[in-house]
Parts: C-alpha cells; sequence; structure tokens
C-alpha cells in the first residue's frame, strides 16, 4: 500500500537507465562503425581470393585430366595396333626338324647301348655273387662301385690277379668300364631331392609372396657366407672358400644395387603367384616338367656312356673324334631341357590368358579344357620357335642381366660419393633398350608372345618391346630380379643336391673315376640333376610373371573387372614405383 502521503515512510525512488533496443546510429559511435565496415571488406576480399584460387586449381585440374585422358588414349591406340593376333600357321619348322633328329639320335642310342648295359652288369654282379666264372665283356661293370674309368689297359689276368689289370703306356686294348646301376641310383636319388626342394621351394613362395624376393636374397648371401667359413675351417684346399668368397662378393653387390626395386618386383611376383592359386594346372604342369627331366637325364645317360663305350672300344675313334661326341652330347642334354622349359613357359602362359577372363568365383579345375588346348597349341604351332628359341634365349639374357649390372651399379656408386644426387629416371633405362636390337627381339617376353598368340619367336620379342614401348613400360623389360632369384634358387637347390651326392658316395663307399676322386665325381653328378630339374620346375613362376605382365600391359580393365584385389595390388605396386621414378 502507498502511505508517502501518511508522512510515516520515506519514499526513496531508483532510476534505472533505459536500454535501446536499437543499435546506436553512425553518429553515436563511428569508430566501432568504420572498424566493422574494413572486417567486412577484408573478409569478401578473402572469400574472393580463395573462390579464385579454387577455380584456378578447378580448371588446371581438369587440363591435367585432361592430357591424362589423351595420353592414355593415345597410349591405349598405339596398344591397339600392336597387340597380338592369334597366328594360324606352324612358324620356324626348320628347328623343330634338328630338333628331333637329334632327339631320335640320342634316344636311339639309349636303346641302343643302355638295356644291354644295364642287363649286362646286373648279370656280372649277380654271377660275382654265386661265385659263376663268366666271360670278359667291356659292359659287364667292374666288381667295385667305379662309374667311369677309360684309358689304356691290358687285358684281365686269369690268375686271380686285380681285376683292374696293370696300367700299361702302350696297351693292346682299349677298354672303358662303365657301371651304368651305380650312376642311376645316384641320379635316381639325386633326383627324389631335387624333386621334393622344389616342390617345397613353390609352397615357401606362395606363403610368402610379399617379402621373397628379399628372402631369397638375403639367404643366398647367408649360404655364401657359410659355403665360405666352413671351407676356411674344414678344407685343406683354398679353391673351395675361394668359390664361396667370389660367390658372397657378387651376391652383396647384387642384394645392394637392386634392393630399392624389389618392391615393384615383388608386386608383380606376389600378383603372378597368387594367380596360379586359381588353377592347379600350372603347379601339374611343373610335375610334368620333372618327370620329363628325370626321363631325359636317364635317357640321356645310357646313351651318352654306351655310345661313348661303344665308340671308345669297338669303333677305335680317335681322341678328336671322341671330343666331338662329348661335345654333341652335352649339347643335345642343354637343347633338350631348355625346350621342356620353353614349352612349359609358352603353356603357362596360354593357361594365364583364359584366367585373365575369368572371375574368381570361376576356378579352374584339374586338367581343365585351358590346359590341353595350350598344351596342344604350344606343341603343335609354336614348337619351332621354341627350339629356336631354346638355342639363343639363355645366352642372350645371360649378356643382357651382365651387361644391365654395371649400369644399375653406377648410379648408386656416384650417390654414394654424392648423397645429393638424384638417381636417373627411367628414360635411361628405356633409351638402353631401345638401342639394343638383340634385346628388342630376344627376351623373356617371347615364350608369352608365343603362348598366347602363335608368333614365331623372332616376331614374338619384338611385338612384346612394342608392347611395352606403346605404354611406356621398356625398363620394366631390363629389370631381371626375378629372373636372377629364380636363378639364385635353382643354384641353391642344385648345391644342396651336390652335397647329397657327396654323402651318398661317402656313405656307400663309390669310387667314381680312376683318378680316385670320387668326392668330386658325385658332386659334379648331382649338381647337374640338381640344378636342371629345379630349373624345369621353377620356369612356370618365370613363365606366369611373364605372361601376367603381358596381359596387364594389353587388358587392364579385365584384370579389375574379373581380379579387383589382385588389380589394386597391381596399381598400388606400379604407383609407388613411378612416383619414385619421377
Amino acid at each position: 500500500p502507498n502511505r508517502s502521503s501518511q508522512g510515516k515512510y520515506k519514499t526513496t525512488t531508483h532510476v534505472q537507465p533505459s536500454v535501446s533496443p536499437f543499435p546506436p546510429s553512425s553518429d553515436e559511435s563511428p569508430q566501432t562503425s568504420v572498424t566493422d565496415a574494413t572486417q567486412s571488406s577484408s573478409s569478401n576480399i578473402e572469400e574472393m581470393r580463395r573462390s579464385v584460387v579454387l577455380e584456378d586449381k578447378k580448371r588446371r585440374r581438369e587440363r591435367r585430366l585432361k592430357r591424362i585422358r589423351k595420353a592414355a588414349e593415345a597410349r591405349d591406340a598405339a596398344v591397339q595396333k600392336v597387340r597380338g593376333v592369334q597366328q594360324d600357321s606352324c612358324n620356324d619348322s626348320l628347328f623343330a626338324f634338328l630338333f628331333l633328329c637329334q632327339f631320335l639320335l640320342v634316344s636311339m642310342a639309349a636303346m641302343a647301348f643302355g638295356p644291354a648295359a644295364i642287363h649286362d652288369r646286373l648279370t656280372g654282379a649277380i654271377a660275382d655273387q654265386e661265385g659263376i666264372e663268366h666271360d670278359y665283356n667291356p659292359f659287364a661293370g667292374l666288381q667295385s662301385d667305379d662309374i667311369i674309368v677309360t684309358g689304356l689297359y691290358e687285358q684281365p689276368k686269369t690268375d686271380g690277379g686285380d681285376v683292374w689289370g696293370d696300367l700299361a703306356g702302350h696297351g693292346d686294348e682299349r677298354i672303358s668300364y662303365i657301371d651304368y646301376v651305380n650312376v642311376i641310383q645316384l641320379i635316381c636319388i639325386a633326383s627324389g631331392y631335387a624333386s621334393f626342394s622344389s616342390i617345397f621351394a613353390l609352397g615357401f613362395m606362395m606363403m610368402l609372396s610379399r617379402n621373397l624376393l628379399q628372402a631369397i636374397l638375403i639367404f643366398t648371401v647367408v649360404v655364401c657366407l657359410s659355403w665360405t667359413v666352413l671351407g676356411l675351417a674344414l678344407s685343406n684346399n683354398f679353391f673351395i672358400p675361394a668359390i664361396g668368397i667370389l660367390a658372397l662378393a657378387i651376391s652383396a653387390c647384387y642384394t645392394w644395387v637392386v634392393w630399392d626395386r624389389i618392391p615393384f618386383a615383388a608386386t608383380n611376383l606376389s600378383v603372378a603367384l597368387k594367380g596360379m592359386r586359381g588353377t592347379l594346372d600350372i603347379p601339374l604342369l611343373g610335375v610334368c616338367n620333372l618327370v620329363a627331366t628325370f626321363a631325359w637325364t636317364i635317357c640321356w645317360i645310357c646313351a651318352f656312356f654306351g655310345a661313348s663305350d661303344y665308340l671308345w672300344n669297338e669303333e677305335e675313334l680317335s681322341n678328336d673324334w671322341m671330343v666331338v661326341v662329348v661335345i654333341f652330347f652335352f649339347f643335345s642334354y642343354y637343347w633338350t631341357t631348355q625346350v621342356i622349359k620353353g614349352v612349359s613357359q609358352a603353356t603357362v602362359a596360354g593357361i594365364i590368358g583364359h584366367w585373365w577372363n575369368i572371375t574368381d568365383e570361376e576356378h579352374l579345375p584339374l586338367c581343365s579344357g585351358a590346359f590341353y588346348s595350350a598344351l596342344l597349341r604350344t606343341l603343335s604351332k609354336g614348337f619351332g620357335s621354341i627350339c629356336l628359341g631354346s638355342l639363343v634365349l639363355g645366352p642372350s639374357l645371360l649378356m643382357s642381366r651382365l651387361w644391365t649390372f654395371p649400369r644399375l651399379a653406377k648410379p648408386k656408386i656416384a650417390r654414394l660419393r654424392n648423397p645429393e644426387l638424384s638417381l636417373p629416371s627411367h628414360e635411361s633405362d628405356d633409351n638402353a633398350f631401345n638401342n639394343d636390337v638383340i634385346a628388342r627381339h630376344i627376351n623373356q617376353w617371347s615364350y608369352s608372345y608365343i603362348g598366347l598368340y602363335g608368333y614365331s619367336f623372332w616376331d614374338a620379342g619384338f611385338k612384346a618391346s612394342e608392347l611395352f614401348q606403346a605404354r611406356g613400360w621398356t625398363h620394366v623389360v631390363s629389370d631381371h630380379l626375378i629372373l636372377s632369384s629364380m636363378s639364385m634358387s635353382t643354384v641353391v637347390i642344385g648345391v644342396s643336391t651336390a652335397c647329397l651326392g657327396v654323402i651318398v658316395s661317402e656313405v656307400d663307399g663309390y669310387s667314381f673315376s680312376a683318378a680316385h676322386k670320387p668326392l668330386t665325381s658325385a658332386f659334379l653328378i648331382s649338381l647337374l640333376v640338381g640344378y636342371y630339374l629345379s630349373s624345369a620346375f621353377l620356369s612356370i613362376i618365370q613363365g606366369s610373371v611373364s605372361a601376367i605382365l603381358v596381359c596387364y600391359a594389353v587388358a587392364p580393365v579385365d584384370l579389375h573387372a574379373n581380379h579387383p584385389l589382385l588389380s589394386k595390388e597391381m596399381k598400388t605396386g606400379w604407383k609407388q614405383f613411378w612416383i619414385q621414378k619421377k
């Protein structure tokens, strides 16, 4: 109630300052208004700048994408011009005829001399055990375990003397003693071990596909180091540790030079090994290689020893002509084993070409139609080309690898001297490859084009070179890292097989030569068998890698559509490689 009128209370009035709901006018705060206007104009300028920059980036990006699309279209057009076309003719028939002639000649020699020699050797061994006297037969072998003894000997004594006879400077009879049974036993043992080691190596490679190359290179260095240490510790001859020191130096230098190329090569190898998992036909083909190489080795041993024994004793062929015979037999063995590898790689290329066009859900069964069609096409239309390639491809690749290694090592050495020096781009590799006429026609991709399209050997290598040149990938062709790694693996398997042969010789007490050096003879025989068997089996990996890269250059979209995970892995590895090279 209002009691102020009664005078009892004193009223105090508090006046609150009034707050205007409207902002002050410019007349009231001129400084604040100018600041706000400046900030507003600055923000507008920044927005305009950002929009201009974004527009400029967008235009540059569109121009760059346009250039990339034009370059891609130009490359695709160039690839369409040089991509393979199926051939219907049989090429290089002359070399197929020459190969079949030497193959039949060696096979007939094996059938003529091998069974009779083995039968006489077994008959003589049984007669010796039963105490039955039998007439002397130079093919009957010896009472000891010697394999080859060639020289001038007198006839064996009949009065219970030494079965060897006395070594004479001028003997009347020239007799060579050959124990085929021991040779075949040693070959069987070495072949079984080499086959098991090769199959085990393939399984190990599939499990460590991404880190396989590093493992192979490091393992090779460790093996060479162990060889050197054991040779220095146990051997009285300096030759063995000297070989280990040389191998250690070469393997260590090679590992250092190619180490930065490992991720790119490992990607290609990983995709190839994963592609092999999509079909069992390729491992089956590797087993067929082992069987064929083993059968050819037995046939060649019987033919070589039997024919040499016959020509030396019965026909009394001169030493000069015997040298020609020995060279022919060794050439025959090399050519035939290379043809087996060539047929394998061309057949693998045909299988990979079929796998390239099917999805991951479609698995090829064992002994599929793709396997039979690829093998039939290789043996009918491409056999002559493979016979020609088997003669020249191995030496050509060896020369190319020896020539490429110093070229790769030179920038590494220069960078050691000057760390700020940048490595050269792949354009130098492109120019070097384009100027090498032999490499453009004889390269590791030739068998892939033979298996995929049926070209002649000379045209196949050139077509593959044109394909990679159209893609701008010629520097990939000059990289032999995967091929060198597979060669290291075969050498390791061959040396381990040779060591097993030495152990077998020591345990069984074999004496392999008249010079009384059984360890050397056993080592060389087992090394030959182990190396060629493992090389024949692992050729399926080389064929798979080559076919993968050829198919990727021809149709990368098909890989992305049918095998997206492998396509992603290839794109990632290749992108890193190109960025590093740029």
